[in-house]
């Protein structure tokens, strides 16, 4: 193990990036000379191509930019097996050309072996990357990796062009692999399923990290196979291995923890996030807010889920914020579908609409749940001030088979479709009652269709004063039923800081979102979105 300096901002040549990693061998570190702060090495002959374990380290420079020049990749990772560390680096302007995934990964690609390849990122900064291939504008990781991301920035990556059902904006990540992201920043990307992550058949965890104005509606239009779903992140189940798996061979995690959602927008399912898996998959959201992201409608009609849709695996959604989102059809703030079971609790939803165009139509401002029969528990959350243009204000769907318990619907809104007098405000069937419900205003005793949430649900004003909506002073005080969720300050994670590396930050002011008002239909007949190999 030894290091090497690179002295030269050339493309070539002694002294240069290029030579290093020619000369360097396995384990060892090429560093940068104080020198080349604030310089940009531009390649101009091709990728760089590493064939060992490498280590890549800017932490001796102040601003170094690496740059693909909008003409190549900038590592190509192609020894399997191996282990490629990049530290305090810009990676900008890499442009991977071609089809599949030779035109994937604009900054980082990663080889597809039987052996794992490890990739690790740290306080780095991916920006105006771009594929054209199968996605990852920034990255792109093949079968059989491990790939941490941590207190790095991606801002305006884009994989739209090559119009591929794996096109992550900023990441695209592959079978038998593990993406784990921690305290990053993902901005104005752009991608076809996943504005920011696209992950298949791959465990993926995101901690402490921001999303905002990510978008993958370009998939929408193309045709339903290209999709554009999860407006920042696209799941197509967490894990799979062996030559000829099939889904569910093994069980892996989607998991979203501390992390925060804004202005993302997808077109069909999932403004803000697409989460599928096949059981015994599990999906996992907890401590974190999803707000004022959208879905507007695709190819086949859809707009389903304006934060979040949930799909085919057991889900638990846990102290989090779902807020001010909007679907054109069915479940702004959540749509649940396929054989998904779950649990939600100590979570609010307010301030959600599903409404088309015309304001006609809508089903489930809060909540949609089209899961046929399968088990839903909803503890300790608050359901207030969502809109519907059609029915159920509050929630869609569901019926005996979810049931309900120290929860709070209030003031939710069945417009009827602009008939003059509302219709199952609340909810559109009567849900389980699993006691300490409360439920403001009661039914409407003049309309025989009305209906309480439960049975025999307490009616009550309830004090609403802790739904504060204060995500524009980047914080959040919000808590369910009088208690505390502890959901403060730490669901917006700081802009990330690699002004001491790179000189690179991403400005996370609040961004709000306009509403596409696109003609809506009420189709609820989700394309089952499985990947073949």
């Amino acid at each position: 193990m030894s290091t090497i300096t690179v002295t030269s901002n050339a493309d070539n040549g002694a002294g240069s990036l290029r030579e290093a990693i020619a000369q360097a061998q396995s384990d060892d570190t090429i560093q940068f000379d104080s020198s080349l702060s604030n310089q940009t090495i531009t390649l101009t002959s091709g990728q760089l191509t590493v064939e060992k374990d490498l280590t890549i380290d800017g932490s001796g420079t102040t601003g170094l930019t690496i740059s693909g020049n909008n003409t190549s990749r900038i590592f190509d990772v192609t020894e399997g097996g191996s282990s490629f560390t990049v530290r305090n680096l810009t990676l900008a302007n890499g442009k991977a050309s071609g089809e599949g995934e030779e035109g994937s990964g604009g900054a980082i690609r990663t080889v597809t072996s039987d052996q794992l390849t490890t990739l690790n990122v740290e306080n780095t900064t991916f920006k105006n990357n771009s594929s054209s291939g199968d996605g990852g504008g920034a990255i792109w990781a093949g079968f059989n990796t491990a790939n941490t991301i941590t207190n790095s920035v991606f801002d305006s990556n884009d994989g739209t062009a090559g119009k591929s059902e794996r096109g992550g904006g900023a990441i695209a990540v592959l079978n038998n692999s593990t993406l784990t992201v921690k305290n990053s920043e993902f901005t104005n990307n752009k991608g076809t399923n996943g504005g920011a992550i696209n992950s298949v058949l791959s465990t993926l965890t995101v901690e402490d990290s921001t999303f905002l104005n990510n978008d993958s509606t370009a998939g929408g239009s193309i045709g339903p196979n290209t999709i554009g779903y999860g407006g920042a992140i696209y799941t197509d189940g967490a894990n799979a291995s062996g030559e000829n798996y099939d889904h569910g061979s093994q069980g892996g995690t989607i998991t979203i923890r501390d992390s925060y959602f804004e202005g993302n927008k997808a077109a069909g399912q999932g403004g803000g996030l697409f989460l599928y898996a096949y059981p015994p998959d599990k999906i996992i959201v907890e401590n974190s807010t999803i707000t004022n992201n959208e879905v507007v409608e695709d190819s086949q009609g859809d707009s389903l889920g304006g934060g979040l849709r949930i799909g085919n695996a057991e889900f638990t959604i846990n102290n989090t914020n779902i807020t001010d989102n909007h679907a054109l059809d069915q479940g702004g703030g959540l749509w649940v579908g396929e054989e998904s079971s779950g649990t939600i609790s100590n979570s609010t939803f307010s301030g959600n609409r599903a409404e088309s165009a015309d304001g006609k139509d809508g089903l489930g401002g809060a909540i949609a749940l089209a899961n046929g029969s399968n088990p839903v528990t909803i503890d300790s959350t608050t359901v207030a001030n969502n809109y519907a243009g059609w029915q159920g204000g509050g929630i869609s769907g569901g019926g005996s088979s979810t049931t309900v318990t120290n929860s709070t619907f209030a003031d939710n809104v069945g417009n009827n479709g602009g008939n003059g007098w509302n219709i199952k405000n609340q909810v559109t069937e009567q849900l389980s009652d699993g006691g300490g419900n409360t439920q403001w205003p009661a039914k409407n005793s003049n309309d025989p269709t009305d209906i309480n949430v439960t049975a025999s649900i307490n009616i009550a004003q309830p004090d609403l004063s802790h739904l504060q909506n204060t995500t524009q002073s980047g914080e959040n005080s919000v808590s369910s039923n009088d208690s505390s969720l502890g959901t403060s300050s730490n669901l917006i994670p700081a802009s990330v800081d690699n002004s001491s590396s790179n000189g690179t930050s991403v400005d996370s002011t609040n961004n709000t979102t306009s509403v596409d008002s696109t003609n809506n239909t009420t189709s609820v007949d989700p394309t089952n979105n499985t990947t073949s190999v």
